[in-house]
């Protein structure tokens, strides 16, 4: 897919629930997924933490979620819970040919190229799986298997084994996703995790010899004593666009140049003393063509758009922004959560999916089975080498109460039997069992 077309997609991810290429809908998703987990700035000189996300991992998630959503009714209308799923995704995993798109676009991302490794694995966790109310089906199953190779296991009785499986799937990195409470809770059904890891070189390595200690002036403007950091230097040619407002963004390949895997760094312009929240709102109405407000990282997150970022991936994509460049990036290394974020998703959208009854029938017969938690953990290191990150999502599906158990029928005593027609109530034979006989 072009970039154009691309751009022109997430262009319109806000205004309409079309389903769009899995690219587009990713970048999409992303963007406001950041939107709404990045808090706002705080007033004055208050430390800002990091904030740090896998939007791919979180939608594997919830894709997988999805694809348990009950299906049209015999008048071809979609559930509540599957549109808002199409509406918050930007995808419809019912389509064969989106689902084929999907599976597509999860190979060509795990493709190797030249020095840049990406994993992904599924896995769903099921208390069980067969046709009674409260399992999970296994058509469900078999469709998690096909679309997103995913492991199919028996929810164990503690968090060790699923822990165990997002370490060995994230070279080690994410750990402790979930705890024993989750596991234990008498009313979790099913967990559906993501698991993504990272690890790409530099097509243009920094030299470690021009790093040097210098501050990091967390407010984001130059006054201050800062932070110390190692910041690391580059003076190369690479795309690098200058925004309207002051903002700075740049392109750093990663992998050969076989590779399409690049980094992404805006830098907002210097805050405006005195700008706050205001400015952030501002920025939202549209002041900001970038939508940087007040020149904090925290409210350019907060403050962009699909069509924002996908105007700037398209210029960077642009060969004749490339310019040369004294690039100066700290080293850093993060970690966010593990973090519940349904907070933020009920606010992109999600609600009937953590609400309603009936939702999930294409996942169980169970009327009460829904989202509960969607549980997330994330890191990155990037040095003069390169990048590694990783993360892990986990959808969590409970169900309201306990199910029934199954109604016991035990004919251990006198009973009736009859022999019927069904169709004309017609009795063929009748009969009073009062004695089965040992030797039957």
């Amino acid at each position: 897919m072009s970039q154009a077309a691309r751009t022109a997609s997430a262009s319109g991810a806000a205004a309409t629930t079309t389903s769009l290429a899995p690219g587009a809908a990713l970048a999409a998703f992303g963007v406001n997924l950041l939107a709404r987990v990045t808090p706002p700035p705080p007033p004055g000189d208050a430390e800002q933490t990091n904030v740090f996300v896998s939007p791919f991992s979180v939608f594997q998630a919830l894709a997988m979620v999805q694809v348990g959503a009950t299906p049209p009714d015999a008048d071809g209308v979609q559930s509540a819970v599957a549109a808002e799923f199409r509406t918050v995704l930007g995808l419809d995993l019912s389509d064969d040919a989106t689902r084929t798109q999907f599976r597509t676009l999860g190979a060509e991302l795990t493709t190797a190229n030249g020095p840049v490794t990406v994993l992904v694995a599924n896995s769903v966790w099921a208390k069980g799986v067969g046709d009674d109310g409260g399992a999970v089906k296994p058509a469900y199953v078999a469709a998690l298997k096909r679309d997103f190779n995913a492991l199919a296991a028996r929810l164990p009785t503690s968090a060790a084994p699923i822990n165990e499986w997002v370490s060995r799937s994230t070279e080690g990195k994410i750990t402790n996703l979930v705890d024993d409470a989750v596991v234990a809770d008498p009313l979790v059904r099913v967990l559906l995790i993501n698991a993504v890891y990272f690890k790409g070189a530099w097509r243009r390595k920094f030299d470690i010899e021009r790093t040097v200690e210098a501050r990091f002036h967390s407010g984001g403007g130059p006054g201050g004593d800062g932070m110390p950091c190692m910041m690391m230097s580059m003076k190369a040619k690479m795309p690098v666009v200058r925004m309207d407002d002051g903002g700075v963004a740049v392109a750093l390949a990663y992998g050969n140049a076989t590779s399409d895997m690049r980094a992404v760094a805006y830098l907002p312009p210097i805050p405006t003393p005195g700008a706050g929240a205001g400015a952030e709102a501002g920025a939202r109405a549209g002041e900001r063509k970038f939508g940087a407000a007040a020149g904090t990282a925290a409210a350019a997150a907060r403050a962009m758009t699909p069509a924002a970022w996908a105007e700037l991936s398209a210029r960077l994509s642009d060969g004749r922004q490339e310019q040369q460049v004294h690039l100066r990036l700290p080293r850093f290394k993060v970690e966010f959560g593990a973090a519940d974020l349904t907070p933020s998703l009920r606010a992109m959208g999600l609600g009937a999916a953590l609400d309603r009854s009936g939702g999930f029938l294409a996942m169980s017969d169970d009327p009460n089975l829904h989202l509960s938690a969607v549980i997330h953990k994330a890191m990155a290191e990037v040095n003069e080498e390169g990048t590694e990150a990783a993360a892990a999502t986990a959808a969590v599906m409970v169900t309201r109460s306990m199910p029934a158990p199954p109604l016991l029928v035990s004919f251990d005593r006198p009973f009736l039997f009859f022999v019927e027609h069904a169709a004309s109530g017609a009795i063929l034979f009748a009969g009073v069992i009062n004695q089965p006989g040992s030797g039957v």
